[in-house]
């Protein structure tokens, strides 16, 4: 169509029509009264092209009515589209109060509602409203300690889980009847410690074993964890970074069979390595002799060894001596010498010389 031609086709702008569009103008058999209100809203949303203020009001240039909107009687699709994706908090005032409870929940997933509209589906009639509500990680405290006491489990649960649950609201979930509340408690991140080291006690052995599968999870914590754990669950408090000195030789004066796993740690305490040094089992001198956290004291004492098992450890092992290490340059065992040699501690005179002598 031509500029001309288009001009002509176009109604004036200034010729003092109001709630009328371009086609209703002419008599336009299409025509569709002016909506207001929240059909307007909901027109707006959809992101029509249009001019002034809403839906039917002059138009620079046609714009075709979104489908839903026939009748000013907007239909569920373009409902719940607004209600996930509009930035307006009345629109989603409007629609938080839809009889769909899926139109509802949408919009309490959208972090654009005003504080009234939230408040409000807090107390909704359907649950899955209410738990999408505690899903965003933006939720004001007093309406999550609002959803804290909820009826329904799916929703504590939530709660329990949000990253904006405050430290207080947490203290009441770890009491929580169901165990599924007091699990999400025990692995939400924002977890104070103090209140990790209380679910250590924990009746349920799900909810206290996740604790171990926090990095953070403090020491005090692990000291009561072992006292109720499973052998395979032990394994597991050995290898945390954070198990303390203490709880590591409780554990080895209580079940000496996981003197391996310990002789490996690199945070075992140097006392307790020097006592498995003198292990009646060859595996476990051998394992103190390549930890790295080993006191010179107990690799001297390994150093004196006829396995060639532990002496290929103590060649492969970092933090060896130097004196030691020169001694493992003549051994009989082809690897325990190539693995001294290629030792960083042995000093690299004693290296050329003894590459020299060969």
């Amino acid at each position: 169509m031509h500029t001309a031609d288009m001009s002509t086709r176009l109604p004036s702008r200034t010729d003092g029509s109001t709630g009328t569009n371009q086609y209703q103008h002419r008599g336009h058999p299409t025509a569709r009264p002016a909506q207001t209100g929240s059909h307007a809203l909901l027109a707006q949303a959809a992101g029509q092209r249009l001019c002034g203020q809403v839906w039917g009001l002059w138009c620079e240039v046609p714009v075709k009515p979104p489908e839903w909107s026939h009748g000013n009687h907007p239909g569920p699709a373009g409902k719940l589209q607004a209600a996930h994706g509009s930035t307006d908090g009345q629109l989603l005032e409007v629609l938080g109060a839809d009889p769909d409870e899926e139109i509802r929940t949408a919009v309490a997933g959208n972090n654009n509602c005003l504080a009234a509209t939230v408040a409000a589906l807090a107390g909704d009639s359907d649950s899955r409203v209410r738990t999408e509500l505690a899903r965003s990680p933006y939720r004001h405290p007093d309406i999550l300690a609002i959803l804290a006491a909820d009826s329904r489990v799916n929703v504590r649960i939530q709660v329990a889980s949000s990253l904006a649950c405050p430290p207080s609201i947490m203290s009441r979930l770890s009491h929580d009847p169901d165990s599924e509340v007091r699990l999400e408690i025990a692995r939400n991140q924002m977890c104070p410690a103090d209140l990790l080291v209380k679910l250590a006690t924990d009746h349920d052995y799900i909810v206290r074993n996740s604790l171990v599968e926090r990095r953070d999870c403090p020491a005090a914590a692990l000291s009561l964890l072992y006292k109720m754990a499973g052998w395979q669950l032990v394994g597991e408090i050995i290898e945390h970074p954070n198990c303390s000195p203490q709880t590591m030789r409780d554990i080895y004066q209580s079940s000496p069979s996981m003197a391996e796993k310990i002789a490996t740690q690199p945070h075992c305490p140097p006392d307790l390595l020097d006592q498995l040094a003198s292990s009646p089992r060859i595996a476990v001198r051998a394992y103190v002799a390549g930890n790295p956290s080993s006191p010179d004291t107990a690799l001297q004492h390994l150093s004196r060894s006829a396995a060639d098992e532990i002496l290929l450890s103590l060649a492969g092992n970092p933090s060896c001596p130097s004196s030691i290490l020169e001694n493992l340059l003549k051994s009989h065992h082809p690897s325990t010498v190539r693995a001294a040699a290629d030792n960083p501690n042995l000093p690299r005179t004693t290296l050329a010389m003894w590459q020299l002598s060969r």
